[in-house]
């Protein structure tokens, strides 16, 4: 029963998901029409850079400074993501996390097969929270002033700090 429940909703959502026809738009310029005939001489390369170039220099260079800086922030991220694991083993706050949760599962409070669980839970909820204090001047920049500074966010310090609370 329980089978044939899941096979029905998930053939429902497929039917609702499935894509709509594209509408034909009544400015479409000879540039971005392709037919059958002209289809092997297009050039993708060609056409972007046409697109490309229509773009003002300026605002080419803005766009090529922010995705160059998100690429030094993903290698930011990982090396941020290392000092703090490395933190936390040299500094043995990891295993005080580890015995918290493991004083607070023994005994007659956690028997039986609710004992791993909230082991686990009593330990990742501390340390999700460290980690999440520790790296929060990265995202501070990362997601706040970087956006703000390259006009992508408009939102002041408080919404996006409430957030970040919700994200957490």
């Amino acid at each position: 029963m329980i089978n044939r429940v899941i096979f029905l909703s998930l053939a429902v959502s497929l039917m609702f998901a499935a894509p709509a026809p594209a509408q034909q738009t009544a400015k479409q310029s000879a540039a971005t029409t392709i037919s059958v005939e002209n289809a092997s001489s297009f050039d993708p390369a060609a056409a972007t850079q046409a697109w490309l170039n229509t773009v003002p220099p300026e605002k080419r260079a803005k766009s090529d400074a922010y995705f160059e800086g998100g690429y030094w922030l993903i290698f930011w991220n990982f090396l941020l993501a290392i000092a703090i694991s490395i933190f936390l083993l040299v500094s043995r706050f990891s295993a005080r996390l580890r015995d918290f949760a493991e004083r607070t599962c023994w005994g007659s409070r956690c028997q039986g097969s609710w004992q791993l669980p909230l082991q686990v839970t009593f330990y990742s909820i501390p340390y999700l929270l460290l980690v999440y204090l520790l790296s929060f001047p990265l995202n501070l920049y990362e997601n706040f002033y970087r956006e703000h500074r390259y006009g992508f966010a408009t939102q002041s310090f408080a919404p996006w700090f409430r957030e970040q609370l919700i994200a957490l």
